[in-house]
């Protein structure tokens, strides 16, 4: 293909790019979702992977918004620090630095634990039985006075 216009090229290059964006997106979520697999159903090699695509069936759209979601946070927070501008201090530098890259990754954690959501919202609407690690039952706690009133 050769194109005459640069602006045609362009657009093609932002057309393809956004594809590419979306298709990435679209496979993310079975990719992610095969993670949380693997880690709550302690299973690995390829058998995550099989199981994440079999359970987010019906699924993928929310499973894409998470993605966009997370994406889209990820991307305030690497650029709302980049408005921070401190270039007196090497030490100031370190800390925002810090900070940055602190926040980040809490983005990221709490991408994973959309995805724990999601996978069990998945698991229910397939009608699966999901069962819950550990014991969840409330109890009662003694009421035992902490401090007799027979105290002189």
């Amino acid at each position: 293909m050769s194109f005459q216009s640069s602006f045609a090229l362009k657009v093609l290059f932002i057309l393809l790019s956004v594809s590419a964006a979306a298709f990435y997106g679209y496979l993310a979520v079975a990719w992610t979702l095969a993670l949380v697999v693997s880690v709550l159903e302690e299973s690995y090699g390829i058998d995550p992977s099989a199981k994440a695509a079999k359970i987010v069936k019906g699924m993928e759209m929310h499973g894409f918004l998470v993605n966009l979601v997370m994406t889209m946070l990820s991307f305030i927070v690497l650029q709302g620090f980049n408005f921070l501008k401190f270039k007196d201090f090497a030490a100031v530098e370190v800390i925002i630095g810090l900070l940055i890259w602190n926040s980040h990754w809490l983005v990221k954690m709490f991408g994973l634990m959309a995805y724990t959501v999601l996978y069990y919202r998945c698991k229910k609407t397939h009608g699966d039985e999901v069962e819950l690690q550990g014991d969840l039952e409330y109890c009662k706690i003694p009421n035992f006075p902490l401090i007799t009133e027979s105290i002189p």
